[in-house]
């Protein structure tokens, strides 16, 4: 077929409270095969937290990192394959 994109996908993860600690990062990677096209970052309990970047990881993942901790996100990456 003609270059461009197939196979749209949403990758999602949550991270808790317990597991998210200040100064770290979260990513969520594609699956096999696909390239990261974007993503972006949930915050689920409405307190406004400093973001210290959210940014490509790779080709293939999404990263989203914080300076404070102790509260719930969803991670997610815009996945295709491309041609």
């Amino acid at each position: 077929g003609s270059p461009g994109l197939s196979g749209h996908q949403i990758v999602f993860d949550t991270f808790g409270q317990a597991s998210y600690i200040a100064d770290s990062h979260r990513t969520v990677n594609c699956p096999a095969g696909k390239k990261v096209l974007g993503g972006g970052w949930l915050n689920f309990d409405g307190v406004n937290k400093p973001l210290r970047g959210n940014y490509p990881s790779s080709d293939t993942g999404w990263t989203f990192r914080s300076t404070s901790g102790g509260f719930r996100i969803g991670v997610y990456a815009i996945c295709a394959f491309t041609s």
